[in-house]
């Protein structure tokens, strides 16, 4: 029952010197042309990058022009930065404590007190109104005959 064991031809494989070209191979003609070939000097990179004298007298115009004007630039951009600040909402009513603005319009809430009932915020009046739970599923239906497309349900607190 001898069998005869396989052959390990990877040791023969796998020589420990690095790896080095024959002698014999040489790369072909075109490879070694390209290797001597140089790019014309309009393409070789330059050594300091210098800027053209219109763009060098330009630069140079719009500095002088900054430095002449600008106290004038300062005082028109703060005018116009005060044109464009958005105006600060005046939170006079109820304040939402998950947003810390006012409540929006069409806000609704359960009653604290009476059961039945719910409040709607107005922000007009910056109050809650208190209606019954049918009054006001009522209004809704009517505002929503009313203005079809551009109803908006009202939020619902809670």
């Amino acid at each position: 029952m001898n069998q005869a064991q396989p052959e390990d031809k990877t040791e023969e494989a796998v020589s420990e010197e690095p790896y080095q070209e024959s002698e014999e191979y040489q790369e072909p003609k075109e490879y070694q042309e390209a290797e001597e070939h140089q790019e014309p000097e309009e393409y070789q990179e330059a050594e300091e990058y210098q800027e053209s004298e219109p763009y060098q007298e330009e630069e140079q115009a719009y500095e002088e022009y900054v430095e002449e004007n600008q106290q004038d630039m300062e005082e028109e951009f703060a005018d116009t930065a005060q044109d464009w600040e958005a105006p600060e909402e005046e939170n006079v009513g109820d304040i939402n404590p998950y947003t810390g603005m006012e409540y929006e319009s069409n806000s609704v809430r359960m009653h604290p007190k009476r059961i039945g009932y719910v409040q709607v915020y107005d922000r007009s009046d910056h109050q809650w109104t208190d209606m019954t739970e049918w009054a006001f599923l009522g209004y809704q239906e009517r505002k929503k005959a009313l203005l079809g497309k551009d109803y908006e349900p009202p939020i619902y607190l809670d």
